[in-house]
């Protein structure tokens, strides 16, 4: 094996360290940060754990025996079947 040398085998030119005054965090940036968590956590504590609008449409879904249409089952399929295809077969499937 041959290395050639780069043709920019000058040694590395003097440089200079430049020492910068940390930066001092800004108090009204964070508390307005905060303002928007604690705004945030009262938006959840008024979300209800359960919809009973949403329950009741899902149930009705349940019960409709042509849900979901063959056509979006068709379209599910045909888009398995292309993610299959593309994956590499192992001897290994499990």
């Amino acid at each position: 094996m041959q290395v050639n040398p780069s043709h920019h085998s000058d040694p590395v030119s003097h440089t200079e360290l430049v020492r910068r005054p940390a930066a001092q965090p800004q108090s009204a940036t964070d508390g307005a940060s905060f303002d928007r968590s604690a705004a945030l956590d009262r938006s959840l504590e008024k979300t209800p754990d359960v919809r009973p609008e949403v329950v009741e449409r899902a149930r009705q879904l349940i019960e409709d025996t042509s849900y979901p249409p063959p056509v979006a089952i068709n379209k599910i399929a045909d888009l398995l079947a292309m993610k299959f295809a593309e994956e590499p077969q192992s001897d290994n499937q499990a």
